[in-house]
């Protein structure tokens, strides 16, 4: 059932609870059946298609919520919501109470007053929009008590409401700004200038008052209203309205729903849960506080209830070959504690333990839990703990055993823990973390999230124990009480999670995706980071000294050419020097929550042509963001102990399937400035004799386009080896190929990745800063050439529409259920990613497969290179020199030979100093 309307519905909703802290609260909704608008004129909304049914089976939904929540909702048949909400509104304005109103409605702008206010959710934008009667006069060019009037001319397509034919609302507004209201623009009809103008309103009077009648809301019905009953009160159920927020899988709501209750006058959360039970031989453990650590919803997900947990706190180094003999019968989850969250600069606090009573198995009834504490910073006095080398010693055998398995929750991260005290973690068995990303990689994938979506537990955030903010504490500073729950519900619950996800997993029959290229790959992203990537310092600091006179220089001449100083970084006095002092346009441009108008990255592009300070203000933005985020924060990032970056990839982040990076973001890093490639040259080899290879795919999705889409030209163009753009673009200009100029292939070129991103006609004619009608011209003759492309377009737009998700070629699915929305923004982004995921998602699982085959290869060469860097299609290895063509004779048929395509897969290897030259 789709629940996309209930979860916006009800995230304004709890926005405006949050934010306004109303001590009143009311909700109204139109009921079936005609009212009095209907009566007076039979064509009101009779234009409007039918509600679709994936939203009217949603109303049902968002009611129970607001009856869940304690929310009174009122209604009067015969009559609109507007008009409900009109009369309470202006009831409790008369009495000097602010009101707000919730809305998507415009024409409760006719309502605003000083005391009441209209909010409206709005797209693109955080928060709710704010309107004031300076706010509608702004927006609109009219007053709130002109609104029914400026309705009244234009009239309203959504409810058929006619208007005046031929008034559109520029003209109504200069009619209003001259005549104030209707009834004096009709009185004084013979001062209208045109003639056009006035004799359209002559003719059309009796359509002008009946459109006046229909646009204004009734604010004196008789509507049976008892304010007390509207105070936020706690809900009447919270029990019932928590099963709620989890059987809509409205996980972010259900974690915030103890702050949000604290408006309802809920000051300790949400109602006690039950717990599960904990048992343990006393003096070994804290019995059953682990209650403290998750709770667990009956009957809100699938599991009948969770495992017996017993949990013991190891402090004995006597009692640590017992545990190994535990161990070693697998398979068993692991967790640590540390303190920080960078691995690689962590220092282990706690390991804690979990697996099955019986011997090898995977079943959840019944769970064993250790905790031991090796690396809490507490007096001597306090509560024993293992020493830390002994501990380590007694653990490695079975840590690096391959044939036993490890069951974690992002293994990555304790991989690199251990690695830091010469442990080599083998044997990964699930990693639960990596399978809720294959089950649905759009939703949070954290150990607490997953927790709560697939089991229903609720678990304590670490927040908890170490506070947030400037008052933060590391894990190592906390007492040794509350972390052996916290880190053992933690092991006990990923052993449990991953056992169902694994189930999951192979009843979508995706369990090969699973265990041979996704888990494979953590060990293989784990040896990257541990390696790292050496950095040019010097070269950084020179960069950054001339992009600091580059940037100063910049503001220099942006203040001069708008005539005075300003701070360019404050959105606010920029909005000013863009829409006050130089009268930029505003038409397209979004406001801010604040009201004003947006100056975001995207405003800014659409105003560019406009005016050049603007242009300058984009440049000035990308300059400061790679000093910033570069030529200032990388040398930053640098490791004390090995001086060298140590990003972090990550698996679980891009929903198409490729990888991402962090502390740096390396894919972000700009490659068409010759200063973004400037950053690149920082990147170097660590030894003086070495240098660095990269081995990039070339066109690696339009070469899988031609393999989905059988296309005989695309087939034919690859086979062949030819230059793809020259070929687009002597195929839809009609040309020779050696007639095909730079400028028309860089034009076939952005059609190529435009269709293989799913780019629309408006999207490419502002790429390529073309007249739209052109570019549905070239689109066209692309299509009449391609026939086979536009065909994979179609099908994969219907079958996302039929299914609710794509497929790569190895079965990752992304999920699309926004391709059966009714709003059209929504529709066409889920359609474009229709198209798009397959390719890039495959793209994904092709250099995936070919990172895991070279990083087996490697070792058994001989050579010492190693793998060191993944940007989108490119892999970066760092060697000596004389390893060269070893390297490239290794890597080469990897790479091309990992996946069988109707077209040859083609490697570009390339070999430099550093990263820029290498590219």
């Amino acid at each position: 059932t789709a629940t996309w309307a209930v979860f916006g519905f009800l995230r304004a909703m709890l926005e405006m609870i949050k934010t306004r802290k109303p001590e009143c609260l009311a909700v109204s909704f139109d009921l079936p059946g005609a009212t009095f608008r209907d009566d007076m004129y039979e064509k009101y909304k009779s234009h409007r298609p039918p509600m679709p049914d994936d939203l009217q089976s949603q109303l049902p939904l968002i009611r129970e919520v607001v009856e869940r929540f304690g929310i009174p909702i009122y209604t009067l048949a015969g009559f609109e919501a507007d008009d409900v909400i009109g009369s309470i509104a202006k009831r409790a304005a008369r009495n000097g109470q602010t009101v707000y109103i919730l809305t998507g409605d415009q024409d409760t702008m006719q309502l605003v007053e000083e005391h009441i206010r209209v909010l409206t959710p709005q797209s693109g934008v955080d928060g709710l929009v704010e309107y004031g009667p300076d706010t509608v006069l702004e927006r609109y060019g009219v007053t709130p008590e002109q609104f029914i009037d400026y309705k009244a001319l234009i009239g309203d397509t959504s409810d058929n409401i006619p208007g005046v034919p031929g008034i559109g609302p520029k003209t109504a507004v200069k009619l209003l700004e001259q005549f104030q209201t209707v009834d004096n623009l009709v009185a004084n009809i013979d001062k209208v200038k045109p003639d056009r103008i006035r004799d359209l309103i002559a003719n059309n009077l009796e359509l002008l008052r009946l459109s006046h009648t229909l646009s204004a809301i009734i604010t004196d019905v008789e509507v049976d209203f008892d304010q007390a009953k509207c105070k936020l009160t706690p809900p009447p159920d919270i029990q019932a309205l928590r099963d709620l927020l989890a059987r809509l899988e409205f996980n972010t709501l259900l974690r915030e729903l103890p702050e949000t209750l604290k408006h309802f006058g809920v000051m300790d959360g949400a109602a006690p849960a039950a717990t599960p039970d904990a048992e343990g031989p006393a003096g070994e453990g804290p019995g059953d506080s682990d209650a403290l650590w998750f709770d667990f919803q009956a009957d809100s997900t699938p599991a009948a209830r969770p495992p017996t947990l017993n949990m013991t706190i190891v402090t004995d180094p006597a009692d640590l070959p017992d545990l190994v003999r535990r161990l070693a019968q697998g398979p068993f989850a692991i967790d640590t504690e540390t303190t920080n969250v960078r691995a690689l600069q962590a220092d282990l606090v706690g390991i804690s333990l979990a697996l099955s009573p019986e011997p090898g198995a995977t079943t959840t009834d019944k769970l064993d839990s250790y905790y031991l504490p090796v690396g809490h910073a507490l007096p001597t006095d306090t509560v024993a703990q293992l020493p830390l080398e002994a501990t380590l010693a007694a653990l490695r055998p079975v840590l690096e055993d391959p044939t036993i398995g490890k069951i974690g929750h992002n293994l990555k991260y304790d991989i690199n823990v251990f690695s830091r005290y010469g442990i080599h973690l083998r044997g990964v068995a699930d990693d639960s973390m990596i399978a809720d990303y294959i089950l649905d990689p759009e939703r949070a994938h954290g150990l607490k999230e997953a927790a709560l979506g697939q089991l229903g537990y609720t678990m304590t955030p670490i927040t908890a124990l170490i506070g947030t903010g400037v008052k933060a504490i590391t894990m190592d500073k906390v007492l040794t009480e509350p972390p052996p729950g916290y880190a053992a519900a933690d092991a006990a619950v990923t052993f449990e999670l991953s056992h169902l996800e694994r189930t999951k997993i192979g009843e979508m029959g995706l369990l090969d995706l699973y265990e041979n290229i996704e888990l494979p790959l953590v060990v293989v992203l784990a040896h990257m980071e541990q390696h790292g990537v050496a950095l040019d310092v010097e070269h950084l600091r020179r960069l950054s000294k001339q992009l600091a006179e580059q940037i100063g220089a910049l503001e220099q001449k942006v203040c001069l050419l708008v005539g005075r100083e300003f701070n360019l970084n404050s959105p606010k006095q920029l909005s000013v020097v863009l829409f006050e002092d130089l009268q930029l346009p505003t038409a397209g441009i979004k406001k801010n929550p604040s009201g004003g108008f947006s100056t975001d990255a995207a405003m800014l592009e659409k105003l560019a042509p406009k005016h050049e300070a603007v242009r300058m203000i984009l440049e000035y933005r990308q300059l400061t963001k790679l000093k910033s985020t570069y030529a200032d924060s990388l040398p930053e990032l640098i490791h004390p102990v090995t001086k060298r970056l140590h990003t972090s990839l990550n698996q679980t982040v891009a929903a198409t399937g490729r990888l991402s990076s962090t502390d740096p973001n390396l894919q972000n890093i700009p490659v068409k400035s010759e200063l973004g490639r400037e950053i690149r040259r920082a990147f170097v080899a660590g030894n003086p004799d070495g240098v660095l290879m990269s081995a990039d795919y070339s066109q690696i999705e339009l070469r899988l386009l031609a393999h989905y889409s059988e296309d005989p030209a695309f087939l034919e163009a690859f086979r062949q080896g030819e230059d793809i753009h020259r070929r687009t673009a002597a195929e839809i200009f009609g040309m020779n190929p050696e007639q095909v100029t730079s400028d028309l292939r860089r034009i076939a070129k952005t059609v190529n990745f435009g269709i293989a991103y799913g780019q629309t006609a408006f999207g490419l004619a502002q790429t390529l800063n073309v007249p739209q009608k052109e570019v549905a011209t070239i689109i066209e003759r692309f299509r009449t050439r391609y026939p086979r492309v536009q065909q994979f377009v179609t099908q994969m737009i219907a079958f996302a529409k039929e299914n609710g998700f794509v497929t790569t070629l190895t079965g990752r699915r992304r999920f699309l259920p926004d391709a059966m929305s009714p709003n059209r923004n929504l529709r066409e982004l889920a359609e474009r990613m229709a198209v798009n995921t397959p390719l890039q998602g495959t793209a994904a699982d092709i250099i995936k497969m070919a990172m895991i085959q070279v990083h087996d290869r490697l070792p058994k060469s001989g050579l010492s290179a190693r793998m060191i860097l993944q940007v989108h299609d490119e892999l970066v290895f760092e060697l000596p020199k004389d390893e060269i063509e070893p390297l490239k004779a290794l890597i080469r048929p990897i790479m091309e030979g990992v996946m069988q395509l109707k077209v040859p897969l083609q490697v570009d290897i390339n070999t430099a100093a550093n990263w820029m030259e290498a590219k």
